[in-house]
């Protein structure tokens, strides 16, 4: 059964993807999404992803903070039933560069955390691609989340 979700559910729906679809407005004013990989730290509020210090995401940011994120946290095709079971999580807010070097550096260290748990060379590759990688967030104005799923 479809149905939204409460807040809490929308918020751990938002933990558990691995990924998800930023939305940006380019400098013109043309709609802009593309996938990236994502940390929430719900007591800040906010998700972080990591891109490259120049290219659209940063054009789009700077331009125009306005930011939709949307993540699945579980999908499954039900061909017999021509339906499908998901938790999905929608999120508004403002995008900006993470400036201060202190946070920047835990972020990315959350960021490596979670998706290369225990990895031994993890302060190697943080301080190879220090200065080639600039980390973003979101700061959450809203969040809903929707389900279709067996009750």
């Amino acid at each position: 059964m479809k149905r939204n979700r409460p807040e809490e559910e929308a918020r751990k729906f938002l933990a558990q993807a691995e990924n998800g679809v930023l939305s940006l407005i380019t400098p013109e004013g043309q709609p802009y999404g593309v996938m990236v990989n994502h940390v929430y730290d719900e007591t800040d509020n906010c998700i972080f992803f990591h891109c490259a210090n120049k290219g659209k995401k940063l054009d789009c940011i700077r331009a125009n903070p306005q930011a939709s994120f949307f993540a699945v946290s579980r999908n499954e095709i039900l061909p017999a039933r021509y339906a499908t079971h998901y938790d999905s999580v929608i999120v508004t807010g403002r995008a900006s560069v993470v400036t201060e070097e202190d946070e920047k550096r835990r972020r990315l260290e959350l960021l490596c955390d979670r998706f290369s748990p225990g990895e031994a060379r993890r302060e190697e590759v943080i301080q190879k691609s220090w200065n080639a990688v600039t980390i973003c967030k979101v700061t959450i104005d809203s969040i809903t989340g929707k389900s279709n799923r067996d009750e």
